[in-house]
């Protein structure tokens, strides 16, 4: 790594042309950072390069993430593609970086040559994938099944619902002078944006080395976790400035100490608290807000118990076993007897009948199992919420 050529200006007008020639000088750093890591191993601990890459840039993340979503919808034989893929990346790594000659910029136009590959694979998917935004924020529905162990100690369920927030990058806002108040201003845009469209939310979470900041926690956010995610793209964002400008001060001491200024921390600020703080006063005062329904959360809880149950031991569980577990909820007792429920046991039925498990099923079949499914899940659903009302002052 050069630091003064890392540290030149970036001078375009352009805004993705900016954002690429940034990244490049962050892969820059991250292969720079690998190389001190790698040199500093002992050597009871030896891993190849590609393993320290791995773990300390977000290079390998990245195409992870761009080769999942390319893959997604298609899972057939998808670990036997995802080895003989990173098998050759590794390989590929592993032999740039032993031959020691220009490796850095081998590597890097490798690794762009890989991306633009899978970015043209995904690029009639990247609209479904994009958040939306209010303000300054971005935010999507947060999946529970991502969510870290320690957010289930704080009172919260894995059938809660949640928004998760990011705060994208300021050189990329149209408002180049960005302080504390206009953070708040989007927050309160997010408390009008749930009170609206998201009830049924019970806090809005974010994971960034910017809750690890005062920023954050002025905001209101508690942190439940924190680590160092070098992997992560977004974590080396501290190393530039408000203008998208790689800072020599913060490069300076990051080629000192080997260190980022801020962990990644997992944070959460629940909705009546965003709505005590953020909802504009002529929104205040009784809000209906959306709780899960006790009811519908023991019959969730027994209704997967089932399930595992079957799956679990489906090699070995009768049929008479089966639809008596499933008989035990009244609603799927009910569901078994309509025209859907009659297809989904009748499917279950000619896996154990025929001894061919599911896995012998055809695709048919599979496919209309997986939407009868859905359809009894939307039924179990249906009665998720009930009515809560607060008073915000």
């Amino acid at each position: 790594m050069n630091p003064e050529k890392v540290l030149q200006k970036i001078e375009v007008d352009d805004m993705e042309q900016h954002e690429k020639e940034l990244n490049t000088k962050l892969a820059e750093i991250q292969l720079y950072f690998a190389d001190k890591k790698y040199l500093e191993q002992k050597d009871s601990e030896k891993r190849t390069f590609f393993d320290i890459l791995k773990k300390y840039t977000p290079l390998v993340c990245y195409l992870e993430m761009e080769f999942n979503c390319a893959y997604a919808e298609d899972r057939k034989d998808f670990n036997e593609k995802y080895k003989k893929y990173f098998k050759e990346v590794s390989d590929n790594v592993n032999l740039f970086y032993d031959s020691q000659e220009d490796w850095q910029q081998k590597m890097l136009a490798f690794f762009e040559k890989k991306k633009q590959e899978l970015l043209f694979l995904n690029n009639d998917k990247k609209e479904r994938l994009n958040d939306d935004k209010v303000g300054l924020l971005k935010y999507n529905q947060y999946k529970t099944e991502r969510a870290p162990k320690e957010l289930f100690k704080h009172g919260f369920n894995k059938f809660d619902n949640f928004l998760e927030i990011h705060l994208e990058e300021f050189y990329k806002q149209e408002k180049k002078e960005i302080g504390l108040n206009d953070i708040r201003k989007s927050f309160s845009k997010l408390a009008e944006l749930i009170v609206r469209d998201f009830s049924q939310t019970r806090a809005v979470l974010a994971e960034s080395w910017l809750v690890d900041t005062q920023l954050l926690k002025r905001i209101g956010f508690r942190i439940i976790k924190k680590e160092n995610c070098f992997e992560r793209g977004a974590t080396w964002w501290q190393l530039m400035d408000k203008n998208g400008q790689i800072k020599k001060k913060f490069l300076d001491k990051f080629i000192k100490d080997g260190k980022l200024p801020f962990k990644v921390a997992f944070g959460y600020i629940t909705i009546e608290d965003l709505l005590k703080k953020f909802l504009p006063p002529e929104k205040r005062g009784w809000i209906v807000l959306k709780e899960i329904d006790i009811e519908f959360k023991n019959t969730m809880s027994r209704f997967e118990e089932i399930k595992k149950k079957i799956s679990d031991n489906f090699d070995t569980i009768s049929i008479d076993e089966i639809q008596s577990s499933l008989r035990e909820i009244k609603v799927v007792d009910k569901w078994l007897e309509t025209d859907d429920g009659k297809e989904f046991f009748g499917i279950i039925k000619k896996a154990k009948q025929k001894d061919i498990g599911r896995t012998g099923l055809s695709e048919a079949e599979k496919n209309r199992f997986k939407k009868s499914e859905k359809k009894l899940t939307a039924i179990l659903e249906n009665k998720k919420y009930m009515n809560k009302k607060v008073f915000i002052e």
